[in-house]
């Protein structure tokens, strides 16, 4: 079977959907999860977020791109910097102390995207 279904109020970050099937007894068969990552143009979307330390967080992206990712403190100083060429990147966790960390993508025709990681 095919289903076709179109999400009007997405919004930006995961979604999960899930469908089942009722039968004429009144049984349901339940599909498996799909997970969707929705990303805006110009903003960054980071998962999971709040992190917890340890973890590795992931910058997903809504195309392919080639950039530069900064991770700064909250003062603007750089902790640590990737050269991107990916949909996603991941984010290690291990060496960051708890807190909030900003993030900025900049790919090389000068467009900035940015956002915001936490890390417990």
């Amino acid at each position: 079977m095919d289903f076709i279904f179109t999400d009007n109020q997405l919004l930006a970050g995961l979604t999960q959907y899930r469908i089942y099937l009722e039968t004429t007894g009144g049984t349901r068969i339940y599909s498996d999860i799909a997970q969707l990552y929705f990303v805006s143009e110009n903003e960054l979307f980071v998962y999971p977020n709040p992190v917890k330390k340890g973890t590795v967080a992931m910058v997903v992206l809504n195309e392919k791109h080639t950039g530069q990712l900064q991770l700064t403190d909250l003062f603007g100083r750089i902790i640590q910097s990737w050269l991107v060429t990916t949909e996603q990147i991941p984010i290690p966790t291990t060496r960051l102390q708890s807190g909030i960390y900003l993030l900025r993508l900049a790919d090389f025709r000068k467009k900035i995207r940015t956002g915001r990681l936490i890390v417990y």
